[in-house]
């Protein structure tokens, strides 16, 4: 994600962190022990962040491997499961795609499934001592959270699905390259895109599953994007909640963030973003393997488990529509989130008075359009509106 989802900097600046712990050890379904090793592979300091050519190959090589093993298929018409755009010595980039047929037959709709795989690399900076001396410093940007787990979770989506006999739609599993430059990956398969578009009735992204947003609500799950879609929007909203964590159903214009999704929604593709939401350590040296809650990555797997058929195997096809519809579920979840940032106002260090005043008067102003029970268009923008201006202040207040 190539920023920080709403309020991630300003629950940050409390400095609250949800620390690994040892992952769980069901067999049944998503298996956690398989998720924890594609993160330990893919986020491996060896790796160097997954930027540079050789540990992007690396990664992808790594993905196909473990979508072969799943049993799952060559799109038509591909002699590989990579999706290169040819560059000068390497290619420019490197999608992979596999999918499991509809049992319908292979003209059916689809649902892409994605998760993107490179990171930010390395960094060096040249530092001077107090004596003059030169130090060059490197920081490897890990990615564990961003987004490791998200192709972790792809993986044993596919291992778990590639056996069945196939939904009443394809399911088209694909690792998008180069998301932190652009969303370049999915950019170019929606510009020459290797099914057809028009039969694609749904897109849906997973991207950072393994931690929470500014680690102060453990166990989150936002499903955000559906709000360009009835029909998706009613799946995502009588989804269950995730196992030991809640479910926030809200507009992804209510935070500044851009992920895979965004192609797609330029192309009125109803599609969704998955996440638990930026971490502390959200584009930063600290997003580390150690860092990862390993039974929320793997209670968030095991839901798109449960839930994915119910898109695959929906009777309508999701519609496209142009504006979301204000719904009072999404100002009930916002709330919930904008009061965790109320409860830590108080501990923050930075903050400017003004923003601390914001939090509290925003929090009691969508208490206030819950107790009429309906919501209004001009309440929601106002609402998205004071979400963005308290965004800009955490960035300024970190000296972003």
């Amino acid at each position: 994600m190539r920023r920080v989802a709403v309020l991630a900097c300003l629950l940050s600046l409390a400095g609250v962190s949800a620390w690994a712990k040892d992952a769980p050890t069901t067999a049944s379904g998503i298996d956690a022990a398989a998720l924890k090793r594609h993160v330990e592979f893919l986020a491996d300091p060896a790796m160097k962040g997954r930027r540079d050519w050789p540990s992007r190959e690396k990664a992808a090589a790594h993905i196909a491997e473990h979508f072969e093993k799943a049993g799952l298929k060559l799109l038509p018409k591909q002699e590989s499961m990579f999706v290169d755009t040819p560059g000068v010595k390497e290619p420019a980039l490197r999608n992979v795609a596999a999918w499991l047929p509809s049992k319908k037959g292979p003209d059916a709709e689809y649902v892409i499934l994605s998760a993107h795989y490179d990171h930010l690399g390395t960094k060096t900076q040249v530092q001077k001592t107090a004596e003059g001396q030169e130090l060059k410093l490197t920081w490897t940007y890990a990615g564990a959270d961003d987004n490791a787990t998200g192709v972790a979770a792809l993986l044993e989506l596919a291992r778990c699905f590639g056996t069945t006999g196939g939904f009443d739609r394809s399911l088209v599993f694909v690792a998008f390259d180069l998301e932190e430059q652009g969303l370049k990956g999915s950019y170019e398969w929606v510009e020459k895109p290797p099914l057809p578009l028009e039969k694609c009735a749904a897109h849906i992204t997973m991207d950072m599953l393994g931690r929470s947003l500014a680690d102060m609500l453990p166990g989150s799950l936002f499903l955000m994007g559906a709000e360009f879609s009835a029909g998706l929007h009613a799946l995502a909203s009588k989804a269950p909640e995730p196992a030991n964590g809640k479910k926030y159903v809200i507009g992804v214009d209510l935070q500044p963030g851009r992920s895979d999704y965004v192609p797609f929604h330029e192309k009125k593709i109803p599609a969704m973003l998955i996440t638990g939401g930026a971490c502390t350590d959200y584009h930063q040296p600290g997003d580390v393997i150690g860092r990862i809650a390993w039974e929320h990555l793997h209670a968030r797997a095991q839901w798109m488990h449960a839930w994915l058929p119910t898109v695959l195997n929906a009777k309508e096809r999701p519609a496209w529509r142009d504006e979301p519809e204000p719904t009072v579920q999404e100002i009930e979840h916002l709330r919930h989130v904008i009061g965790v940032a109320k409860e830590q106002v108080p501990k923050m260090r930075g903050v400017p008075p003004v923003a601390k005043m914001m939090v509290t008067n925003f929090h009691n102003y969508l208490g206030k359009i819950l107790e009429d029970g309906v919501v209004t268009k001009q309440e929601r923008t106002n609402a998205r509106n004071t979400a963005m201006a308290l965004f800009r202040m955490a960035v300024q207040a970190q000296g972003g």
